[in-house]
């Protein structure tokens, strides 16, 4: 039997129908992707840490965000959800149902989560939303025609099944041209994503003769992969 826990620290199931084949499944929290290498749970622009239920950053919208910097939902993840990890909105149902009791409380989840799926993007406020672009970086890659065409598809970067390695991303355009004409393929296309500034740290950055990079491992790429595209997707800067 496995006792579920307000703040998450309970383990994932990962095998639901109970015929030993297992997958993974790092999906935690809303907004949150379970990280094994830190055991944290990255949500987007902060580390959720399930041990202690707070988050290890302060919220970056300030008190904007609560007294307490560090607080996950307010302390109440039962009805409230931070996708974002800067802002939290609250299942409206579920707190005030629960009023009524148990019942009402199941009754207004229902009504609430629909609330919080079709206008959830309104919770966060307009001024969380200036303080977020601030937070926000863009990296520019050159990519050769397979590379652009799997990336149109599936809109996910990707090491080809039986290879180990890395994407490596430009700081300025600039660089990025420069490096299209060192690059060993043949380059197709200049792209441009945009992610926040904490998954810089999980990445390895460098110079090349005095142009700035960062390579993501394979390891690191879903969490990339998300964050690109909740924050626009792929951008085509130009074909070459």
């Amino acid at each position: 039997m496995c006792i579920k826990k307000p703040f998450g620290e309970s383990k994932a199931n990962e095998d639901v129908d109970k015929d030993g084949n297992t997958f993974t499944l790092n999906l935690r929290f809303p907004g949150q992707y379970f990280d094994k290498e830190t055991k944290k749970h990255y949500n987007i622009n902060r580390d959720y840490d399930l041990i202690t239920g707070r988050y290890i950053q302060s919220d970056p919208i300030g008190f904007d965000g609560g007294v307490n910097t560090y607080l996950y939902v307010g302390g109440n993840p039962i009805v409230r959800v931070d996708e974002s990890g800067n802002n939290y909105g609250t299942v409206v149902g579920a707190e005030y149902g629960s009023w009524f009791g148990p019942w009402g409380a199941a009754a207004g989840a229902v009504v609430g989560t629909a609330i919080v799926y079709f206008a959830g993007k309104a919770i966060v406020n307009e001024i969380s939303k200036e303080k977020n672009k601030e937070n926000k970086v863009a990296l520019y890659r050159v990519v050769e025609k397979i590379e652009y065409d799997d990336l149109m598809k599936t809109h996910e970067f990707r090491v080809p099944l039986g290879h180990i390695g890395e994407k490596q991303f430009w700081f300025q355009s600039i660089d990025a041209d420069w490096y299209s004409k060192n690059m060993f393929g043949k380059p197709y296309a200049l792209i441009k994503i945009y992610v926040s500034k904490s998954i810089l740290e999980k990445g390895y950055m460098f110079e090349d003769v005095g142009h700035r990079a960062i390579s993501f491992n394979e390891a690191v790429l879903p969490l990339l992969n998300i964050e690109m595209n909740i924050n626009g997707g792929i951008y085509v800067i130009k074909k070459y």
